[in-house]
C-alpha cells in the first residue's frame, strides 16, 4: 500500500509541477521546457527514492550494504542539486516569476526532509512487526496465474463499467470517446492492480538475499547484469531463487508502467480532441512516450536476463521452486 500511495503521490506532484510551469512560462520559451521537466522529475522522485532507501529494515546490516546506501544517498542528493540548478537556469532564461524556482526548491527540500523522517518511521515499524522466524516460501504457478487473472479481470471490469456508465450518463459522447475514456480508466486501475498483486513478492525477494542490502546488490549484479562474481554455495541458491522471483515480479512492474502511462496518455489524447491547442497535453504526451521508450526496453532486458539465469541454474532449486519458469 505504501508503494501504491508513493506512485500516486509522485505522479500527482509531477503533473502538478508540469502544470505550474506551463501556466507560468511566457510564450516563445517552450524550447526551455526540458530544464523545468528535468527539475520537476528530480524534485519528486529523488525524495521518494530517499524514503524507500531509509525505510529498508536492514539498512545497516552489513558494511557493504552501508556503503551502498551512503553512495546512493549521495547520488540522489547530487541529482537534487542538479535539479535546483536546472530550475534556476530555466527561470533566468525564460523570464518566469522569481517565486517559481524558489517554490520548487523549497518543495524539494521539504519533500526530502519528510521522506527521511517517514522512511525512518517505516523502518522502525517494519522492524517492530518483523517475525523472528522467517520461512522461505516458493512461488507456485497457480499463484502466478491468479495474479495475472486479477490484473486482466480488473481491466475488463473497469472498461466495461466505464463504457456503460458513460453511455448512460453522457449520451452525447461519441462511441470512440467512450472507448477511449473507458480504456484510459481501465488501464490506470489495472496498473494499480499490478502493484497490489506484486507487493507480496517483495518480502520474498528480500528473504532471498537474507535481508542484506549488500548481498541483494551482489545478487542483482549477477542475475540482472551478468557479472561473473564468485558466489559460495548458499549465495548460488539465493541467486537462483532471486532470479525466479524477479522473472515473476519484473513483468508486473513493466505492466504497471505501460498500463499507467498508456492510461494517462489516453486521457491527454481525449483532451486534445476537445482542445486543439492544449500545449500541456502535447508536452505530457511527449514525456510519457519518452519514458515508455526508455523503460520498456530496460525492463524487457532485465526480464530476459532473469529468466535466462533462472533457467540455467534451476537445477540448484527443489523442483517445486522453479514453477515460475514454466509459466
Amino acid at each position: 500500500m505504501a508503494t501504491l500511495l508513493s506512485v500516486i503521490l509522485g505522479t500527482g506532484l509531477v503533473i502538478g509541477g508540469i502544470a505550474s510551469v506551463m501556466v507560468s512560462i511566457p510564450s516563445g520559451s517552450s524550447g526551455l521546457l526540458w530544464l523545468a521537466l528535468l527539475a520537476v522529475t528530480i524534485f519528486v522522485y529523488g525524495p521518494l527514492l530517499i524514503g524507500a532507501i531509509r525505510s529498508h529494515r536492514d539498512i545497516g546490516k552489513s558494511a557493504e550494504g552501508r556503503r551502498y546506501i551512503r553512495r546512493l544517498m549521495e547520488i540522489v542528493l547530487g541529482c537534487e542539486l542538479l535539479g535546483a540548478i536546472s530550475i534556476v537556469i530555466f527561470a533566468a532564461l525564460a523570464g518566469v516569476p522569481v517565486w517559481l524556482p524558489v517554490l520548487f526548491v523549497g518543495i524539494a527540500i521539504a519533500l526530502t526532509v519528510v521522506a527521511m523522517i517517514v522512511g525512518r518511521l517505516l523502518r522502525q515499524y517494519d522492524r517492530s512487526h518483523a517475525s523472528s522466524e522467517r520461512t522461505w516460501t516458493p512461488i507456485s504457478r497457480r499463484e502466478i496465474v491468479s495474479k495475472i487473472g486479477i490484473v486482466a479481470g480488473t481491466f475488463t471490469a473497469a472498461f466495461v463499467a466505464a463504457v456503460l456508465l458513460l453511455g448512460s450518463f453522457v449520451p452525447d459522447l461519441s462511441a470512440g470517446g467512450r472507448v477511449g475514456m473507458g480504456a484510459s480508466l481501465a488501464s490506470v486501475l489495472a496498473s494499480a492492480a499490478c502493484i497490489v498483486v506484486s507487493l507480496p513478492l517483495n518480502p520474498r525477494l528480500r528473504d532471498a538475499a537474507n535481508s542484506d542490502l549488500g548481498r541483494l546488490r551482489k545478487l542483482t549484479r549477477v542475475v540482472l547484469r551478468g557479472k561473473k562474481l564468485e558466489l559460495n554455495e548458499d549465495e548460488q541458491m539465493a541467486a537462483a531463487r532471486y532470479a525466479v522471483l524477479l522473472s515473476v515480479a519484473l513483468p508486473f512492474q513493466l505492466g504497471y508502467l505501460v498500463l499507467f502511462y498508456v492510461g494517462l496518455g489516453l486521457q491527454q489524447f481525449e483532451v486534445l480532441t476537445l482542445f486543439d491547442n492544449s500545449s500541456f497535453s502535447v508536452v505530457l504526451l511527449a514525456a510519457l512516450a519518452a519514458l515508455l521508450v526508455v523503460f520498456t526496453p530496460m525492463f524487457g532486458s532485465q526480464i530476459v536476463r532473469a529468466r535466462r539465469y533462472a533457467s540455467d541454474h534451476g537445477d540448484l532449486l527443489p523442483p517445486g521452486e522453479a514453477a515460475a519458469l514454466r509459466s
